[in-house]
Parts: C-alpha cells; sequence; structure tokens
C-alpha cells in the first residue's frame, strides 16, 4: 500500500512540474505572415501609377516592365489602367510600355529612369498614343534638353541642360528628372536649381519636390564621352521627369547626327524665276492675238 502511495505521489509531481515548465517557457514560434519579425527589417520600395492613353482613356490589360541591372519584372495594367511593383530593394530601373505588334500605340518615353527606395512608393504615370503624330496638345510638362555642342568626339566633355516647367493650371508634386545616359556617355556631375540632385552610375536623378503652377527648374548634367567611341557614331540621350498628377515626359537630343537642311533656291532663283513668269504671260497674250484674227477672219 506505502509503495502504490509512493507511486502515485511521484506521477503527481512529475505532471505539476511538467505543467509548471510548459508555462513559464512557451515554445518559440515564426511570426505571422504580414508581420514584421523585428525593428531591424527594411521596408520595401515599390513602383505604381497609370498607363494613360492620351486624350482617349486608362488604358487596360497592357504589359509593363521594369527593368535593372541584371533583372526584369512584368506586371499588366488592371480594367483601370493601374500597375504595381511591390517588394522592391533599393537601385534605379527602366520602366516601359511594350505594345502588341499590331496596336498601332505608340510610348510617350523610352526607357525612363525612376529611382526608388524602402518605405517609399514611387508614383510614375506612363503615356501612351496611337497614330503617327507626336500629341502636342494639352501637355502638361514642358521638358526640353540642350547640349552645349552637337558634334562629340572619343573622351570629350559634353554639358546638357534640362529645363522643365509646369505648364498645368495647378502645382504638381514629387517631381523628378532623370536621365539614363547611354553607354558611350558617362555622366560626372548634376546640379539643380531646385532641390536635391545624385549621379550613380549611368543614371544622373534631380529630386525636384513640387512645382507650382508655371514654375520651372532648371538641371545641368556634365558627362565625358568614351575615349574609345568610334568618330561619327551617333550618340542617342534622353531625359525624363515624372510626377504624381500626370504622365511622364522626355526629351532626346542625337549627337553627331547629320542634319539636312531645307533645301532653297540659290540667290540668283528670282533672277531665273522673273524671265520665265514673263515669257509664260508673253505667249498666253500671243495665243489670245491669234484667235481674235481668227474670229475677225471668220
Amino acid at each position: 500500500m506505502r509503495k502504490s502511495m509512493r507511486r502515485l505521489g511521484a506521477c503527481l509531481l512529475a505532471i505539476l512540474l511538467l505543467t509548471a515548465s510548459v508555462y513559464a517557457a512557451p515554445p518559440a514560434q515564426e511570426p505571422e505572415s504580414g508581420t514584421v519579425a523585428s525593428p531591424d527589417t527594411p521596408l520595401k520600395a515599390s513602383v505604381s501609377g497609370s498607363v494613360i492613353n492620351w486624350g482617349y482613356r486608362s488604358e487596360p490589360d497592357l504589359h509593363v516592365t521594369l527593368t535593372g541591372a541584371g533583372w526584369q519584372a512584368e506586371n499588366v495594367t488592371s480594367s483601370s489602367g493601374r500597375f504595381t511593383f511591390d517588394a522592391l530593394g533599393d537601385g534605379v530601373a527602366v520602366l516601359n510600355a511594350v505594345f502588341p505588334a499590331d496596336s498601332g500605340l505608340k510610348a510617350m518615353t523610352t526607357d525612363l529612369a525612376v529611382p526608388f527606395a524602402g518605405p517609399v512608393n514611387r508614383v510614375v504615370n506612363l503615356g501612351i498614343y496611337g497614330g503617327a503624330q507626336y500629341p502636342t496638345a494639352g501637355l502638361p510638362l514642358d521638358i526640353r534638353l540642350t547640349p552645349d555642342k552637337n558634334e562629340i568626339g572619343p573622351g570629350e566633355t559634353i554639358s546638357f541642360t534640362v529645363s522643365v516647367t509646369n505648364v498645368m493650371p495647378n502645382d504638381i508634386h514629387q517631381v523628378f528628372v532623370t536621365d539614363m545616359f547611354p553607354a558611350e556617355l558617362q555622366p560626372t556631375a548634376i546640379e539643380t536649381s531646385v532641390g536635391s540632385a545624385w549621379i550613380g552610375d549611368q543614371v544622373a536623378v534631380a529630386e525636384l519636390g513640387d512645382l507650382a503652377q508655371g514654375e520651372g527648374a532648371v538641371v545641368k548634367i556634365t558627362a565625358v564621352a568614351d575615349p574609345n567611341l568610334d568618330e561619327g557614331d551617333v550618340v542617342v540621350n534622353r531625359a525624363g521627369a515624372f510626377y504624381k498628377e500626370s504622365v511622364a515626359m522626355q526629351a532626346e537630343v542625337r549627337l553627331n547626327d547629320e542634319i539636312v537642311a531645307p533645301q532653297s533656291l540659290p540667290e540668283t532663283g528670282n533672277a531665273l524665276v522673273a524671265p520665265l513668269i514673263a515669257a509664260l504671260i508673253l505667249m498666253g497674250a500671243i495665243v489670245v492675238l491669234r484667235r481674235l484674227r481668227l474670229n475677225q477672219a471668220v
């Protein structure tokens, strides 16, 4: 009997100790999906916006690509023309709208450089259009790209001036000017009249902040040509501007490109034309006189 009591007491003691240990130290659990595991976990960046078929509608079911160094993400616009790229790191990538071969649509920007960093959502709206002519009516932003020379050789320095002006009837916000330079040019310095600016690898970025109605900014970028650039190679550079309220816009220059001047008559052209007109008048008068004589004879 005593042995049975001792065994029962030992079992009860073991159960009490086990229960106490469970409540004193609960097992570690994985954080639930969507929660932040620790304050040191970085928040991711994102890029979102709309694709706007200028003067027509927000374009649904259109593919949009975001391409960085060694990677590419693709998104399809929603029924309201929206796209979103989530869970991005910090960096710069180029944004493009992609069209079916027979769509007849064209982009208002090409390889638009977009900087992003967590936890900010960068808003970029892409413009597209149909038809042969680039739209000119009602554009919300005036952007101009001017080089200090039209030709460049190996290793030479060149400066570009980017001027942007808000021509909308309201203020615009989160304005950026970006230039993803071609492989033939390396940006070396940047200055901006408004906001802040920086250079990173092949890209030049100016964060202008907000621009009031009619307000503008000037960004000056210096670059150096590749020392192995072939003489006469055409170099294409594009600078773009994007902001929260409407579509991004872009300006382009072509260096070393032959410009065919409009043809005109030489200085002696007028002297040649005048006698020709007089001769035609004289011939007309002769024809009229002959007809009159024939009528009189009849």
